[in-house]
Protein backbone atom coordinates (compact mmCIF):
# COMPACT_ATOMS: atom_id res chain seq x y z
CA UNK A 1 0.00 0.00 0.00
CA UNK A 2 1.09 3.76 -0.75
CA UNK A 3 3.28 5.18 1.94
CA UNK A 4 2.57 9.00 2.54
CA UNK A 5 5.14 11.07 4.67
CA UNK A 6 3.14 14.23 4.13
CA UNK A 7 0.32 15.21 6.70
CA UNK A 8 -1.58 16.76 4.16
CA UNK A 9 -3.85 14.35 1.63
CA UNK A 10 -6.72 14.68 -1.19
CA UNK A 11 -8.45 12.19 -2.57
CA UNK A 12 -10.09 12.86 -5.63
CA UNK A 13 -13.38 10.55 -6.85
CA UNK A 14 -15.61 9.48 -4.11
CA UNK A 15 -15.89 5.50 -4.90
CA UNK A 16 -15.51 2.64 -2.86
CA UNK A 17 -11.58 3.11 -2.92
CA UNK A 18 -11.89 6.91 -1.90
CA UNK A 19 -13.86 6.09 1.39
CA UNK A 20 -11.85 3.61 2.84
CA UNK A 21 -8.95 5.56 1.87
CA UNK A 22 -9.91 8.42 3.42
CA UNK A 23 -11.41 6.47 7.23
CA UNK A 24 -7.98 4.49 6.87
CA UNK A 25 -5.40 7.92 6.73
CA UNK A 26 -7.77 9.81 8.35
CA UNK A 27 -7.42 7.48 11.46
CA UNK A 28 -3.38 7.64 10.93
CA UNK A 29 -3.64 11.35 11.67
CA UNK A 30 -3.42 12.37 8.47
CA UNK A 31 -5.52 15.68 7.07
CA UNK A 32 -7.90 14.34 4.73
CA UNK A 33 -10.06 16.70 1.96
CA UNK A 34 -11.93 14.61 -0.43
CA UNK A 35 -12.90 16.32 -3.84
CA UNK A 36 -15.71 14.76 -6.65
CA UNK A 37 -17.02 16.35 -9.88
CA UNK A 38 -20.39 15.12 -8.89
CA UNK A 39 -22.00 18.34 -8.09
CA UNK A 40 -24.89 15.95 -6.26
CA UNK A 41 -22.01 15.00 -3.72
CA UNK A 42 -20.58 18.31 -2.98
CA UNK A 43 -21.01 20.22 0.13
CA UNK A 44 -22.46 17.00 1.79
CA UNK A 45 -20.37 14.88 4.98
CA UNK A 46 -18.96 11.62 3.98
CA UNK A 47 -17.57 10.50 7.24
CA UNK A 48 -15.67 12.16 10.02
CA UNK A 49 -17.20 15.30 9.26
CA UNK A 50 -15.95 15.61 6.64
CA UNK A 51 -17.62 17.65 3.74
CA UNK A 52 -16.89 16.06 -0.52
CA UNK A 53 -15.88 19.87 -2.19
CA UNK A 54 -15.14 20.32 -6.13
CA UNK A 55 -11.87 19.94 -7.39
CA UNK A 56 -9.11 23.07 -6.61
CA UNK A 57 -6.00 23.67 -5.63
CA UNK A 58 -6.87 23.32 -1.92
CA UNK A 59 -2.98 23.19 -0.35
CA UNK A 60 -0.07 21.70 -1.18
CA UNK A 61 -0.54 18.14 0.27
CA UNK A 62 -0.67 14.87 -2.14
CA UNK A 63 -3.42 14.52 -4.57
CA UNK A 64 -4.62 10.94 -4.76
CA UNK A 65 -6.19 10.02 -7.98
CA UNK A 66 -9.22 6.85 -6.88
CA UNK A 67 -10.91 6.04 -10.33
CA UNK A 68 -10.21 2.76 -11.76
CA UNK A 69 -11.29 3.39 -15.62
CA UNK A 70 -7.46 4.50 -17.43
CA UNK A 71 -9.14 6.96 -19.08
CA UNK A 72 -11.01 8.66 -16.20
CA UNK A 73 -7.60 8.89 -14.67
CA UNK A 74 -6.12 10.49 -17.31
CA UNK A 75 -8.95 13.10 -17.35
CA UNK A 76 -8.74 13.64 -13.70
CA UNK A 77 -5.14 14.32 -13.91
CA UNK A 78 -5.25 16.81 -16.70
CA UNK A 79 -8.22 18.48 -14.68
CA UNK A 80 -6.03 18.61 -11.45
CA UNK A 81 -2.58 19.56 -13.78
CA UNK A 82 -4.51 22.83 -15.24
CA UNK A 83 -5.10 23.65 -11.82
CA UNK A 84 -1.23 23.80 -11.24
CA UNK A 85 -1.09 21.02 -9.36
CA UNK A 86 1.91 18.48 -9.97
CA UNK A 87 1.47 16.46 -6.38
CA UNK A 88 -0.45 13.55 -8.17
CA UNK A 89 -0.43 9.64 -7.36
CA UNK A 90 -2.81 7.28 -8.94
CA UNK A 91 -3.92 4.68 -6.99
CA UNK A 92 -2.89 1.29 -8.99
CA UNK A 93 -4.52 -2.38 -8.99
CA UNK A 94 -2.51 -3.53 -6.68
CA UNK A 95 -3.15 -0.44 -4.07
CA UNK A 96 -7.42 -1.12 -4.48
CA UNK A 97 -6.89 -4.42 -3.82
CA UNK A 98 -5.30 -4.05 -1.05
CA UNK A 99 -7.84 -1.74 0.11
CA UNK A 100 -10.24 -3.82 -0.51
CA UNK A 101 -8.89 -7.29 0.77
CA UNK A 102 -6.89 -5.20 3.90
CA UNK A 103 -9.92 -3.53 5.91
CA UNK A 104 -12.10 -4.60 8.69
CA UNK A 105 -15.49 -6.48 7.63
CA UNK A 106 -17.34 -4.25 9.33
CA UNK A 107 -15.33 -0.75 8.89
CA UNK A 108 -15.71 -1.69 5.04
CA UNK A 109 -19.93 -1.83 5.06
CA UNK A 110 -19.89 1.24 6.98
CA UNK A 111 -18.03 3.20 4.36
CA UNK A 112 -19.82 1.17 1.33
CA UNK A 113 -23.25 1.69 3.31
CA UNK A 114 -22.48 5.49 3.16
CA UNK A 115 -21.23 5.98 -0.16
CA UNK A 116 -24.68 3.92 -1.22
CA UNK A 117 -26.64 4.98 1.07
CA UNK A 118 -26.50 8.56 2.05
CA UNK A 119 -26.50 8.28 5.83
CA UNK A 120 -24.59 6.79 8.49
CA UNK A 121 -25.84 3.04 9.35
CA UNK A 122 -26.00 2.03 13.03
CA UNK A 123 -24.73 -2.11 13.09
CA UNK A 124 -25.23 -2.24 16.88
CA UNK A 125 -29.21 -1.34 16.44
CA UNK A 126 -30.35 -2.05 12.86
CA UNK A 127 -34.03 -1.39 12.19
CA UNK A 128 -34.42 -1.75 8.55
CA UNK A 129 -34.29 -4.65 6.29
CA UNK A 130 -31.61 -3.53 4.39
CA UNK A 131 -29.31 -2.48 7.40
CA UNK A 132 -30.39 -6.00 9.35
CA UNK A 133 -28.76 -7.41 5.90
CA UNK A 134 -25.57 -5.58 6.69
CA UNK A 135 -25.68 -7.09 10.17
CA UNK A 136 -26.41 -10.53 9.14
CA UNK A 137 -23.28 -10.37 6.76
CA UNK A 138 -20.99 -10.24 10.43
CA UNK A 139 -22.88 -11.90 12.68
CA UNK A 140 -24.50 -14.48 11.26
CA UNK A 141 -21.74 -17.12 9.58
CA UNK A 142 -22.53 -20.29 9.45
CA UNK A 143 -20.51 -23.05 7.40
CA UNK A 144 -23.16 -24.34 6.01
CA UNK A 145 -23.97 -21.07 4.42
CA UNK A 146 -20.76 -21.87 2.24
CA UNK A 147 -22.56 -25.06 1.15
CA UNK A 148 -25.63 -23.53 0.57
CA UNK A 149 -24.37 -20.94 -2.14
CA UNK A 150 -21.99 -23.53 -4.08
CA UNK A 151 -24.28 -24.12 -6.70
CA UNK A 152 -22.33 -27.62 -7.18
CA UNK A 153 -22.54 -28.68 -3.94
CA UNK A 154 -25.65 -27.48 -2.77
CA UNK A 155 -27.96 -29.78 -4.73
CA UNK A 156 -26.48 -32.64 -2.64
CA UNK A 157 -28.30 -30.35 0.67
CA UNK A 158 -31.21 -29.22 -1.55
CA UNK A 159 -31.84 -33.24 -2.19
CA UNK A 160 -30.81 -34.78 1.22
CA UNK A 161 -33.35 -32.18 2.48
CA UNK A 162 -36.43 -32.43 -0.01
CA UNK A 163 -35.82 -34.98 -2.54
CA UNK A 164 -33.67 -35.35 -5.97
CA UNK A 165 -36.18 -34.53 -7.44
CA UNK A 166 -36.36 -31.14 -6.96
CA UNK A 167 -32.91 -30.96 -8.27
CA UNK A 168 -31.24 -29.57 -11.92
CA UNK A 169 -29.12 -32.21 -12.95
CA UNK A 170 -25.41 -32.15 -13.62
CA UNK A 171 -23.71 -33.15 -16.08
CA UNK A 172 -19.89 -31.94 -15.03
CA UNK A 173 -18.32 -29.87 -13.14
CA UNK A 174 -14.47 -28.89 -13.96
CA UNK A 175 -11.35 -26.35 -12.54
CA UNK A 176 -11.22 -24.24 -15.88
CA UNK A 177 -12.68 -23.50 -18.86
CA UNK A 178 -9.87 -25.23 -20.84
CA UNK A 179 -10.71 -28.93 -19.18
CA UNK A 180 -14.40 -28.83 -20.92
CA UNK A 181 -14.95 -31.01 -23.57
CA UNK A 182 -17.99 -29.00 -25.29
CA UNK A 183 -18.09 -31.57 -28.15
CA UNK A 184 -19.52 -34.33 -25.84
CA UNK A 185 -21.69 -31.74 -23.98
CA UNK A 186 -25.39 -32.60 -24.94
CA UNK A 187 -27.35 -29.99 -27.83
CA UNK A 188 -28.88 -27.86 -25.14
CA UNK A 189 -27.66 -27.14 -21.61
CA UNK A 190 -26.29 -24.50 -19.30
CA UNK A 191 -22.94 -23.28 -18.20
CA UNK A 192 -22.14 -21.26 -14.54
CA UNK A 193 -19.24 -20.84 -11.68
CA UNK A 194 -20.03 -22.48 -8.89
CA UNK A 195 -18.35 -19.48 -6.49
CA UNK A 196 -20.26 -16.68 -7.71
CA UNK A 197 -23.49 -14.95 -9.03
CA UNK A 198 -24.69 -13.83 -12.90
CA UNK A 199 -21.60 -15.85 -14.27
CA UNK A 200 -24.21 -18.07 -16.53
CA UNK A 201 -24.62 -18.87 -20.11
CA UNK A 202 -27.60 -20.78 -21.64
CA UNK A 203 -27.06 -23.09 -24.58
CA UNK A 204 -30.21 -23.78 -27.00
CA UNK A 205 -28.59 -24.75 -29.84
CA UNK A 206 -25.31 -25.96 -29.95
CA UNK A 207 -24.59 -25.95 -33.26
CA UNK A 208 -24.78 -22.02 -33.06
CA UNK A 209 -22.46 -22.02 -29.87
CA UNK A 210 -18.88 -20.89 -29.94
CA UNK A 211 -16.88 -21.48 -26.30
CA UNK A 212 -14.36 -19.21 -27.62
CA UNK A 213 -16.95 -16.21 -26.81
CA UNK A 214 -17.46 -16.98 -23.39
CA UNK A 215 -13.36 -18.45 -22.46
CA UNK A 216 -12.59 -14.71 -21.16
CA UNK A 217 -16.02 -14.36 -19.36
CA UNK A 218 -15.52 -17.64 -17.20
CA UNK A 219 -11.75 -17.33 -16.95
CA UNK A 220 -12.04 -13.98 -15.03
CA UNK A 221 -14.85 -15.05 -13.10
CA UNK A 222 -12.22 -18.13 -11.71
CA UNK A 223 -10.24 -15.37 -10.91
CA UNK A 224 -12.53 -13.36 -8.76
CA UNK A 225 -14.02 -13.70 -4.96
CA UNK A 226 -17.10 -12.69 -5.09
CA UNK A 227 -17.12 -12.13 -1.22
CA UNK A 228 -14.96 -8.96 -1.46
CA UNK A 229 -17.21 -6.29 -2.82
CA UNK A 230 -20.40 -6.34 -0.58
CA UNK A 231 -18.99 -8.80 1.87
CA UNK A 232 -21.29 -11.56 1.52
CA UNK A 233 -19.39 -14.21 3.69
CA UNK A 234 -20.81 -17.59 2.37
CA UNK A 235 -19.15 -16.99 -0.92
CA UNK A 236 -15.42 -16.36 0.66
CA UNK A 237 -14.60 -19.82 0.54
CA UNK A 238 -16.45 -21.61 -1.75
CA UNK A 239 -14.26 -23.05 -4.60
CA UNK A 240 -14.10 -21.44 -8.12
CA UNK A 241 -15.15 -24.05 -10.73
CA UNK A 242 -17.82 -24.65 -13.69
CA UNK A 243 -20.64 -26.91 -13.90
CA UNK A 244 -22.84 -27.68 -16.87
CA UNK A 245 -26.34 -28.59 -15.45
CA UNK A 246 -29.08 -30.11 -17.58
CA UNK A 247 -31.05 -27.56 -19.97
CA UNK A 248 -34.64 -26.67 -18.70
CA UNK A 249 -37.11 -25.59 -21.52
CA UNK A 250 -39.50 -22.22 -20.86
CA UNK A 251 -41.76 -22.96 -23.19
CA UNK A 252 -43.67 -20.05 -24.39
CA UNK A 253 -41.61 -17.29 -22.53
CA UNK A 254 -38.64 -15.74 -23.25
CA UNK A 255 -37.05 -17.33 -20.60
CA UNK A 256 -37.77 -19.46 -17.14
CA UNK A 257 -40.32 -18.15 -14.38
CA UNK A 258 -38.29 -17.70 -11.34
CA UNK A 259 -40.57 -17.66 -8.28
CA UNK A 260 -38.52 -16.05 -5.36
CA UNK A 261 -39.73 -17.02 -1.78
CA UNK A 262 -37.96 -14.13 0.89
CA UNK A 263 -38.10 -16.83 4.05
CA UNK A 264 -38.37 -14.99 7.83
CA UNK A 265 -36.80 -16.85 10.50
CA UNK A 266 -38.07 -19.77 8.80
CA UNK A 267 -41.56 -18.62 7.28
CA UNK A 268 -42.04 -17.43 4.17
CA UNK A 269 -43.31 -14.15 3.65
CA UNK A 270 -43.02 -12.80 0.54
CA UNK A 271 -42.64 -14.42 -3.29
CA UNK A 272 -41.27 -12.07 -6.54
CA UNK A 273 -42.27 -13.75 -9.54
CA UNK A 274 -39.75 -13.14 -11.96
CA UNK A 275 -40.41 -12.85 -15.95
CA UNK A 276 -38.14 -12.43 -18.50
CA UNK A 277 -35.44 -13.08 -16.02
CA UNK A 278 -31.88 -11.18 -16.92
CA UNK A 279 -33.31 -9.89 -20.59
CA UNK A 280 -34.31 -6.74 -21.04
CA UNK A 281 -38.18 -7.00 -20.44
CA UNK A 282 -37.59 -8.27 -17.21
CA UNK A 283 -40.25 -7.43 -14.20
CA UNK A 284 -40.87 -8.37 -10.93
CA UNK A 285 -44.60 -8.80 -9.35
CA UNK A 286 -44.70 -9.36 -5.65
CA UNK A 287 -47.10 -11.56 -3.76
CA UNK A 288 -47.99 -12.37 -0.51
CA UNK A 289 -48.60 -16.30 0.77
CA UNK A 290 -51.96 -15.73 0.16
CA UNK A 291 -51.11 -14.51 -3.76
CA UNK A 292 -52.75 -10.97 -3.02
CA UNK A 293 -50.65 -8.67 -5.39
CA UNK A 294 -48.61 -6.28 -3.28
CA UNK A 295 -47.57 -2.63 -4.41
CA UNK A 296 -44.00 -2.71 -4.37
CA UNK A 297 -41.55 -2.30 -7.17
CA UNK A 298 -37.33 -2.57 -6.65
CA UNK A 299 -35.41 -2.69 -9.66
CA UNK A 300 -37.23 -3.44 -12.16
CA UNK A 301 -40.78 -2.43 -13.04
CA UNK A 302 -43.75 -4.62 -12.47
CA UNK A 303 -45.03 -6.51 -15.14
CA UNK A 304 -47.55 -5.33 -17.62
CA UNK A 305 -49.77 -8.93 -17.54
CA UNK A 306 -49.73 -10.57 -14.05
CA UNK A 307 -50.02 -14.27 -14.61
CA UNK A 308 -51.47 -16.77 -12.62
CA UNK A 309 -50.84 -18.46 -10.03
CA UNK A 310 -48.00 -21.38 -10.66
CA UNK A 311 -49.76 -25.07 -10.35
CA UNK A 312 -46.75 -25.76 -7.24
CA UNK A 313 -47.51 -23.03 -5.23
CA UNK A 314 -48.86 -24.39 -2.61
CA UNK A 315 -46.01 -26.92 -2.63
CA UNK A 316 -43.21 -24.31 -3.24
CA UNK A 317 -44.27 -22.91 -0.54
CA UNK A 318 -44.26 -25.85 1.75
CA UNK A 319 -40.55 -26.48 0.29
CA UNK A 320 -39.29 -22.96 1.12
CA UNK A 321 -40.46 -23.60 4.33
CA UNK A 322 -38.66 -26.70 5.24
CA UNK A 323 -35.19 -24.96 3.49
CA UNK A 324 -35.49 -21.89 5.35
CA UNK A 325 -36.07 -23.67 8.64
CA UNK A 326 -32.78 -23.07 10.19
CA UNK A 327 -31.66 -19.69 8.36
CA UNK A 328 -32.61 -16.25 10.23
CA UNK A 329 -33.18 -14.97 6.61
CA UNK A 330 -32.55 -16.57 3.21
CA UNK A 331 -34.75 -16.08 -0.32
CA UNK A 332 -34.91 -19.94 -2.05
CA UNK A 333 -35.95 -19.58 -5.84
CA UNK A 334 -37.94 -22.54 -7.50
CA UNK A 335 -38.60 -23.08 -11.12
CA UNK A 336 -42.24 -24.75 -12.40
CA UNK A 337 -41.70 -27.97 -14.28
CA UNK A 338 -44.31 -29.97 -15.51
CA UNK A 339 -46.69 -28.36 -12.62
CA UNK A 340 -43.64 -29.49 -10.26
CA UNK A 341 -41.37 -27.13 -8.32
CA UNK A 342 -37.56 -27.39 -9.26
CA UNK A 343 -35.14 -25.82 -6.97
CA UNK A 344 -33.04 -22.90 -8.16
CA UNK A 345 -30.51 -21.00 -5.46
CA UNK A 346 -30.46 -19.48 -1.77
CA UNK A 347 -30.08 -16.43 -1.64
CA UNK A 348 -28.35 -14.81 1.90
CA UNK A 349 -28.14 -11.17 1.05
CA UNK A 350 -31.25 -9.58 -1.51
CA UNK A 351 -29.38 -7.49 -3.46
CA UNK A 352 -26.59 -7.04 -1.05
CA UNK A 353 -28.69 -5.22 1.40
CA UNK A 354 -28.60 -2.44 -0.77
CA UNK A 355 -32.08 -2.14 -2.16
CA UNK A 356 -34.24 0.40 -3.39
CA UNK A 357 -37.80 0.01 -2.55
CA UNK A 358 -40.98 1.59 -3.55
CA UNK A 359 -42.85 2.88 -1.63
CA UNK A 360 -39.61 3.00 0.68
CA UNK A 361 -42.03 2.30 3.70
CA UNK A 362 -41.43 -1.58 3.02
CA UNK A 363 -37.84 -1.14 3.88
CA UNK A 364 -39.00 -0.62 7.74
CA UNK A 365 -41.53 -3.21 7.21
CA UNK A 366 -39.57 -5.92 6.42
CA UNK A 367 -36.90 -5.05 9.02
CA UNK A 368 -39.76 -5.63 11.61
CA UNK A 369 -40.52 -8.84 10.17
CA UNK A 370 -37.10 -9.89 10.61
CA UNK A 371 -36.16 -10.92 13.95
CA UNK A 372 -32.60 -10.90 14.81
CA UNK A 373 -31.22 -12.72 18.04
Amino acid sequence: MISITGKKVNIFGLNIYGMILAYTLKNEGKEIKILDNDKEKQGKEILFGIECLPPKNINDGLYIITAKNENNQKDMYDQLHSYGIDNIYFLSKRDMTDLIKDTDDRIYIECLWKLKMKYDICLDRPITFNEKIQWLKLYDRKPVHTIMVDKYKVKDYVAEKIGEKYVVPIIGVWDSFDEIDFETLPEKFVLKCTHDSGSVVVCDDKSKFDPKLYKDKFDAALKRNYFYDYREWPYKDVPPKIMVEEFIDSGDHEALLVYKFLCFNGKPKILQMIQNDKHENESIDYYDMEWNLLELTQNFPNSREHLGKPVSFERMKELAKILSKDEILVRVDFYEVNAEPIFSEFTFYSDAGFEKFNPPEWDKQLGDWLILP
